[in-house]
């Protein structure tokens, strides 16, 4: 449900007494995947269709020709409203729900297809460091003890923008961050 929901966000559940009644395509609903042999793990997807024995759903960020096919007894209740940083806010249901879920698709289609178009124009800007000469982020480095290592994190505002793992010389930096922060070491 990635575009609807984000890591850490509260989800509010309203239990259905009768699954299939309260369901109608563009609601968000809950269920329950695997269990049988192995661990069981809730899920929030969109109703796609509702059916005799169950619902098609489908996540926003999802194939839109793949909808799972869930039991009705394995769907739990309704996302009706979530929290993210202390504010709770209502999810877009029915037609305004499907009509959310096509907006998202249709921006990570946008982003897929500008990405891959431009992919030489960005890589070229990057190296000749253009934008390094003309934009300077805000950006602090915070070094955090892991488990077994030793990280570095690079904050711009309260967002983690890039991780250098020293002891795996590793690297990751988000877009556009990429285009003016490099590795501890190399020119920055």
């Amino acid at each position: 449900m990635e575009g609807t929901f984000c890591p850490g966000d509260y989800l509010v559940i309203a239990p259905l007494a009768s699954a299939l009644e309260a369901l109608r395509p563009g609601d968000v609903a809950v269920f329950k995947r695997g269990g049988e042999h192995g661990p069981s793990h809730l899920i929030a997807h969109r109703v796609v269709a509702v059916q005799p024995d169950g619902a098609l759903l489908q996540g926003d960020s999802s194939n839109p020709y793949a909808p799972e096919r869930v039991q009705a007894d394995r769907i739990i209740g309704l996302v009706t409203e979530f929290e993210r940083n202390g504010q709770r806010y209502r999810v877009a249901r029915g037609k305004r729900g499907r009509l959310h879920a096509w907006r998202i698709r249709v921006r990570l289609t946008a982003r897929g297809y500008l990405s891959h178009r431009f992919r030489g124009v960005y890589d070229a800007i990057k190296r000749w460091g253009i934008v390094r000469r003309i934009w300077r982020p805000r950006v602090v480095s915070l070094r955090v003890r892991g488990q077994n290592e030793i990280i570095l994190k690079y904050l711009a505002g309260h967002r983690v923008v890039a991780r250098w793992y020293p002891d795996r010389r590793c690297w990751e930096c988000r877009k556009p961050y990429d285009l003016v922060l490099s590795p501890p070491g190399q020119n920055a």
